[in-house]
């Protein structure tokens, strides 16, 4: 795989325990103010909508240093490994959408480094 389950965790402990409570608070509140049940992603992501789908994340209240081990970091490491796995056989990838837009997001870097990334559509 591209990342281990361990590795995902691991992004979560750059925050205490009170860090990641407040943000889990503030995501309800929000969800409960806005009435947001994250269709908005959904349909950007399947209107192949990148630069919503990078709008919506620069919203985000996350704390920076959370952000860089959840997002930024994890695409950097999903990049490498993927640029490993791809250069062996032809390859299908499939990310969460917060991975895939920006200049930092798994897309980029893999075209930075010479692959063709295309989505799937029906």
């Amino acid at each position: 795989g591209i990342e281990t389950a361990e590795e995902q965790l691991d992004a979560l402990s750059v925050l205490s325990y009170k860090e990641q409570a407040d943000l889990l608070a503030e995501e309800v509140k929000s969800i409960a103010a806005n009435k947001s049940d994250g269709k908005d992603v959904l349909n950007f992501y399947l209107q192949q909508n990148l630069d919503s789908l990078s709008a919506n994340d620069i919203d985000s209240k996350m704390p920076d240093k959370f952000y860089k081990a959840i997002v930024t970091d994890r695409n950097a490491r999903m990049a490498e490994r993927i640029t490993r796995i791809a250069s062996e056989q032809p390859t299908f990838i499939a990310i969460g959408a917060l991975h895939l837009p920006g200049e930092k997001g798994v897309i980029a870097l893999l075209r930075k480094k010479g692959f063709i990334v295309e989505a799937v559509t029906k």
